[in-house]
């Protein structure tokens, strides 16, 4: 390749590739050869037949065939350190292609404009998608990525703009998977302020001062809000103390593909596109239920009367419930089990739609205490037969069901709502009052034998994941739970011998520092409003809204 003038930065880094280095790819590996062709019409700096290039080559000439020089308006040096190389752009380019097998394609990035512009994207960009996605690297790559990207981020001209929102976005969930819980929430509170300040919380198409905007450029914005909407609504179900915008996608279309002339885009049913937008207003609206009663009421009648809760949230309710087709819903008979046939069902409903699974148990009928426990009761062994289901799919013997294709459109249960779930039947069986479990028909011994073997086989499954930290102290409250649950099974109710300041244990999320260690508050829905757990209720679940119903009950004993 001597007679590729490529303008590259001076850089040791920056080197010429080898043709050894690019993957040979057939061009049945393209679709018959056509993708990219259009692009080959223009002068190459090779003096050879363009329908003969191998369209992962062209790729390459693509990317280079433009000087960088012209970026440069001044003279000021720039630390090598946030230049592009040559690596770079073949970490990036190796990621979207699948090393060389397919056309570069993101259900969000318009991945080939990203790829021939790569070294013209901002440094900060560049250099923390490349942490993000280094994790195929050995160590000492990974590490030096990161120490780029840290001085990225102190370069001085941090303008708001599409391409730094999501690179703080990037940053946000590269921190979240790394543990660095506080500094992924101060990513995603920039992306989001940077959202809003660049009004793509209205349409491209609705927005006058985007006409110059391509049919491309138009649906990348699009779908770099919907990524992170989607990402804000279920902050606002789980974060502790979640930041709280005027934000919603009322006025952004659903995505769609373009095609110029083959998909930019990576293909999905669009069913999906809906599935995701619904469960994004159901996590926001699950949001505001808990802001509604995560805080102690004046009053135990408070606590009883629906007419504390805000009207907006009742018609939120009904609108969302109403909104979601119903085809798109998981019907079983039995809330306990799902029969083979019911099974099989549901395999062809998300075969045909692939709807991404997610449900969780919401009771705003409140009329009486008794209809209030048969819902929560319901919701919740709901909520453990569609994850037994799941795993039955994902990680037992239903995967012989299904075709190799199929089973990417099935995920393992989110912890979020087990827990939810079990705390439900852990309050049934330990907590509740005898007279109302007899009012309710939960006092029989099948009952009871039932939810155990239940919350049984959820943690079996749930034992053998591998648990990011925010995870952990989720599962150990659903251990403690199950464990009391046991208990009661085998020993019948007891009354607490425990004192007031004996508690042994506080579950929360540890962090190591090289100075300290710290723990703060852990993700959850409702939380368990100031009540101890354990046998001898000698455990805490971590946060200030905890203390305070505390406290509550306390004073209303």
């Amino acid at each position: 390749m001597n007679g590729l003038n490529l303008e590259l930065p001076l850089s040791p880094h920056n080197q010429v590739p080898d043709r050894a280095q690019i993957p040979v790819v057939t061009d049945a590996g393209f679709g018959g050869g056509q993708w990219y062709y259009s692009r080959l019409e223009r002068a190459t700096p090779f003096n050879v037949d363009v329908t003969s290039i191998n369209p992962v080559l062209e790729q390459y000439l693509t990317t280079f065939d433009a000087p960088l020089s012209h970026t440069v308006n001044d003279m000021t040096l720039v630390d090598p350190d946030l230049l592009p190389t040559f690596q770079d752009w073949l970490l990036a380019f190796k990621y979207y292609t699948e090393s060389g097998t397919t056309p570069p394609l993101s259900d969000v990035l318009d991945a080939e404009s990203f790829l021939r512009d790569f070294f013209h994207k901002p440094a900060i960009l560049r250099l923390v998608f490349c942490t993000l996605i280094s994790y195929t690297e050995d160590d000492t790559v990974q590490k030096n990525y990161l120490r780029r990207t840290r001085k990225a981020l102190y370069a001085p001209d941090l303008t708001p703009s599409v391409e730094l929102m999501y690179a703080y976005n990037i940053a946000h969930i590269h921190a979240r998977n790394i543990g660095e819980l506080a500094l992924a929430e101060q990513f995603m509170q920039t992306a989001l302020k940077m959202l809003i300040e660049l009004r793509m919380d209205i349409d491209p198409d609705d927005s006058p001062w985007l006409s110059h905007l391509t049919a491309r450029q138009k649906e990348e914005r699009r779908r770099l809000f919907w990524k992170l909407y989607i990402q804000y609504s279920y902050a606002l179900s789980y974060l502790p103390e979640p930041f709280r915008l005027e934000l919603t996608g009322e006025r952004v279309k659903a995505r769609a593909q373009v095609f110029d002339p083959n998909s930019v885009f990576s293909i999905e049913d669009p069913t999906i596109d809906l599935v995701h937008q619904y469960v994004a207003e159901l996590q926001n609206l699950i949001g505001n239920i808990r802001e509604s009663h995560s805080t102690p009421p004046a009053t135990i009648k408070d606590c009883l009367s629906s007419a504390n809760l805000p009207q907006s949230l009742h018609s939120r309710f009904f609108a969302v419930h109403q909104g979601c087709p119903i085809k798109y819903r998981l019907r079983f008979e039995n809330p306990s089990r799902i029969t083979t046939e019911e099974q099989t069902n549901m395999i062809a409903l998300i075969s045909t739609f692939h709807p991404k699974l997610n449900f969780l148990g919401l009771n705003l009928e409140l009329e009486s205490i008794l209809n209030a426990i048969q819902q929560c009761f319901s919701s919740a062994s709901r909520v453990l037969s569609l994850s037994l289901f799941l795993e039955y799919i994902t990680m037992g013997g239903g995967a012989s069901l299904l075709s190799k294709a199929q089973t990417k459109h099935y995920g393992r249960p989110q912890l979020l709502n087990l827990l939810e779930s079990f705390i439900v039947l852990w309050f049934i069986v330990c907590r509740m009052d005898s007279q109302w479990l007899q009012l309710s028909g939960l006092d029989d011994d099948d009952s009871i034998h039932e939810i155990k073997e239940r919350m049984d086989d959820i943690m079996i499954s749930t034992r053998t994941r591998k648990l990011p930290k925010p995870a952990v102290p989720m599962v150990e409250a659903m251990e403690i739970l199950l464990s009391e649950v046991d208990d009661v099974v085998r020993n019948g109710r007891k009354s607490s011998t425990a004192q007031e300041g004996t508690v042994s244990h506080e579950l929360g999320i540890y962090t190591s520092r090289v100075d300290s260690d710290s723990i703060t508050e852990p993700w959850c829905y409702l939380r368990f409003l100031g009540l101890e757990l354990g046998s001898k209720r000698d455990v805490r679940w971590k946060g200030r809204k905890e203390d305070s119903w505390r406290l509550f009950w306390k004073l209303n004993a």
